[in-house]
């Protein structure tokens, strides 16, 4: 299977939900492993790095003898993926570099992009975008079941939405280009416009929305209802 055909694969596997159908974030990756054409530089001079977490490992084909490499994130931290990949890049310019990251460690660390646009490191970032810290929210679901968070449905510490944050405009404010892609079919379009833009030495961003899943989630999660501007007592 080509690599932007397992990206999909991948961000399809996730699953789709309404309205914005997003890509699940297995079938994510497998739709960027399968079909960004120039299959031969994909599959085989394609450096990964991996810091999505609460996404399941996925090795896209590891063959570091034929030359495609994994560079997978330890120690649980957040925000080491965007970085991660720039320097890979710095020290492999001749490989085809791929970064994927959820949204919650991406923002921890998104300011490597402005070094990409600097110096002009071509490097692909994939952003498997939940508007969630799926890590956290399942780790209270399998720890702490009865707890008050379960029971009410409220849960303080996991949702990223309301408002909801554009990760293709945060990379154009350092200067990458980027899209949103809010299905299977828009990922792929964008995983090409992607590969043409490293070709020509830009870096690219694709924020790829996808399904939220694991037990717990609602479809229009709860947030706390905390706004400072009704409470204040004078207009500034």
């Amino acid at each position: 299977m080509s690599l932007s055909r397992k990206l999909t694969a991948i961000a399809l596997g996730a699953g789709l939900c309404a309205p914005l159908s997003p890509v699940h974030a297995q079938q994510s990756a497998q739709s960027r492993t399968a079909e960004t054409t120039d299959a031969q530089v994909f599959a085989k001079l394609c450096f990964q790095c991996h810091e999505a977490g609460s996404v399941a490992m996925h090795s896209f084909g590891f063959d570091p003898l034929g030359g495609r490499e994994l560079f997978n994130y330890y120690g649980a931290h957040l925000g080491s993926g965007v970085g991660t990949a720039a320097g890979v890049k710095l020290a492999r310019p001749n490989r085809q570099v791929i970064c994927l990251v959820g949204d919650g460690s991406f923002v921890f660390g998104p300011t490597a992009l402005w070094n990409m646009a600097r110096l002009e490191l071509p490097v692909i970032t994939v952003v498997y975008n939940n508007h969630a810290y799926g890590g956290p929210h399942n780790r209270v679901v399998d720890k702490v079941a009865g707890g008050r968070m379960i029971q009410t449905g409220q849960f303080v510490h996991d949702y990223l939405g309301n408002p909801d944050m554009n990760m293709a405009w945060i990379a154009k404010g350092f200067g990458v280009e980027a899209e949103v892609a809010e299905s299977p079919d828009q990922f792929k379009a964008a995983l090409a416009r992607a590969r043409r833009a490293t070709v020509d030495g830009k870096p690219y961003l694709i924020d790829v929305q996808v399904a939220r899943n694991g037990v717990g989630w609602a479809a229009q999660p709860w947030t706390p209802p905390i706004h400072i501007a009704r409470e204040r007592t004078k207009k500034v």
